[in-house]
């Protein structure tokens, strides 16, 4: 039994990173990221190739300069070309 509540315990922690936001920068430039999760906000600067989560559940990403997007948690933001990239939506 303790095995299996021990399991149990490391799926959870673990599925708390996956049910996260990422953002990835692939612009050749920096950022400063304003993430609105409920009523708390953060900012955060991302730096050029730089990956970060943002989020661990539903939030607002607002890019300065660029704009702002509504995430879901898991998915990936992706920061190209001057544009927030969204993710392909599934079929």
């Amino acid at each position: 039994m303790s095995k299996f509540i021990l399991t149990l315990g490391i799926l959870l922690i673990g599925s708390n990173s996956v049910l996260a936001t990422d953002l990835v920068n692939k612009d050749t430039q920096s950022y400063q990221i304003t993430t609105t999760e409920g009523e708390q906000k953060n900012t955060i600067e991302i730096a050029s190739g730089e990956t970060k989560t943002v989020c661990s559940s539903d939030c607002l990403i607002d890019v300065e300069g660029i704009g702002s997007v509504s995430a879901k948690a898991a998915d990936v933001i992706t920061i190209e070309g001057g544009q927030i990239v969204l993710p392909a939506e599934e079929l």
